[in-house]
Formats: structure tokens, C-alpha cells, sequence
């Protein structure tokens, strides 16, 4: 398999300046990789309505489509900002939609994928307001509302989302190490995490734990081809993938 790994990129809308460096690198990735993975948080706000997209994002939707076109299979992992995909990633992308978290079975390795949300048990606050925003009746109300409501609803909100308190008090990196291994000791060989936004890679003994990092600064991912996984970051100024040192 020849895949690419992405996740927090946290585009806000079409004037984002990240978002021309991200088009730039899914494109370069047309006709180039078999699968897309991301691993949630690709937006820093997303609803999904029956038949309707919001238009701060075409850019990227149309770039997505591009690598469906060219052959690019899209597996999307949903994230704490992005939670309701709906029917332009399941029917126009075809893509295949996980709820958080999946197993991925490919090169003779098993692989525990997530966003990492809910990795910190102790993000009591995030947790109860990620169970009231996926709740039944909260999604029905948000696909009855205006997307324009929703629009400004989701932005106000969206600090509430990220667990930056609960970051700024708790040793998160532990925490995130010290599940990397119990899924390890579970039996994975492979643990791929995002939502951290500090990239690194720790392998021993073709056991892997990597993080995916983020794309506003490192405009880090995680490539992985015939069972070899590697961490890379986008350079914008030359338009090409360079390799990350000292990732560890």
C-alpha cells in the first residue's frame, strides 16, 4: 500500500493562509498515492447538509474531488471539528467514513487509526459536549437550521472543541504515549494518532507509534509505503515533501 497520512490542518475558510500550500499538496498526490487517509480535523469547522456544502470551502472540496477522480481512494477518520461528513464525502468522494477511530489491516501490519480526541480521559468538559454535538436530536437540529447559522454557531464553539485548557494543565504527550502502548500491548503493531499537533515517530522491534503533528506550522504527514512508515512535512516555498528529522 502507498498511502498518505493528514490530519489538523484546521482550514477555517477560503482565505486561510494554509490552505494554498494544502492544495498544492493534494494535488502533487494525484495519481501518485493508492489512498488519502485523514485523520480528522481537516476543517476547523464542518456540518454536513442534505445538499449543501459551506462555500468558504470549495477550494479544498474541489481538490478532494480532483484525487478521487485520479484514482486516490479517501478514507476519512472523523475529528472533534468535523464529525458530519455527509453526502458529498460518501457519495461524490465515495470516500469511506470512520467514526473517530478503525482498524487497518494492510502490509502484514494492524493498525489502530484515530484522531485522538479521546485519548485524555481527564478532558471531562470535551467529553460531555462531544456527547451532546454527536447526539441523535443535536444532529437533526443542526441539518434544520440555516448553514449560515450553523456556520456561526460552529466558529464561536470552536474553542470549546479543541480540550486547550485540559493541554495547557495536563502532560498530554505522557498521556498519549502511555495509550500508544496499551493499544500496542492489546496487539496493534501500529498506532497512528492526530489531534496532539506534535509530530513524531518511535518504532522498536516493526512496533510503530506515530503522530501525526499539524499542518498550520510543521505542515507535517505521515507516508506510509509497503509497510514503512516515514514523517515528512510539506515545504510551500519549493512545492516539494521533504523528509523530517529527528522525529523521535
Amino acid at each position: 500500500m502507498k498511502a498518505i497520512f493528514l490530519s489538523d490542518a484546521h482550514i477555517r475558510d477560503h482565505e486561510d493562509p494554509n490552505l494554498p500550500p494544502l492544495l498544492a499538496f493534494l494535488d502533487s498526490l494525484c495519481g501518485e498515492v493508492e489512498r488519502l487517509y485523514v485523520v480528522g480535523d481537516l476543517f476547523d469547522t464542518w456540518f454536513a447538509f442534505p445538499r449543501a456544502v459551506f462555500d468558504e470551502y470549495v477550494p479544498i472540496l474541489g481538490a478532494l474531488e480532483r484525487l478521487h477522480r485520479s484514482g486516490v481512494r479517501i478514507i476519512y477518520v472523523t475529528g472533534n471539528h468535523d464529525f458530519e461528513m455527509g453526502r458529498f464525502f460518501t457519495h461524490i468522494l465515495q470516500a469511506e467514513v470512520h467514526e473517530s477511530e478503525f482498524t487497518l489491516e494492510a502490509d502484514g501490519r494492524r493498525a489502530y487509526v484515530a484522531h485522538g480526541d479521546m485519548v485524555n480521559p481527564y478532558d471531562r468538559k470535551y467529553r460531555r459536549l462531544r456527547r451532546i454535538l454527536r447526539c441523535r436530536f443535536t444532529r437533526w437540529l443542526g441539518r434544520s437550521l440555516p448553514p449560515s447559522w450553523v456556520w456561526r454557531i460552529a466558529r464561536r464553539m470552536s474553542h470549546d472543541f479543541t480540550g486547550e485548557e485540559i493541554a495547557r494543565k495536563m502532560p498530554l504527550k505522557e498521556i498519549f504515549d502511555d495509550f500508544a502502548r496499551a493499544k500496542l500491548a492489546a496487539g496493534y503493531d501500529t498506532v497512528i494518532l492526530g489531534h496532539l499537533h506534535v509530530p513524531s515517530l518511535a518504532s522498536r522491534e516493526g512496533r510503530v507509534y506515530a503522530n501525526l503533528g499539524e499542518w498550520m506550522n510543521q505542515r507535517s504527514f505521515l507516508r506510509w509505503e509497503n509497510g514503512q512508515l516515514s514523517l515528512w512535512r510539506w515545504d510551500a516555498q519549493t512545492g516539494k515533501a521533504e523528509r523530517m528529522q529527528n522525529a523521535e
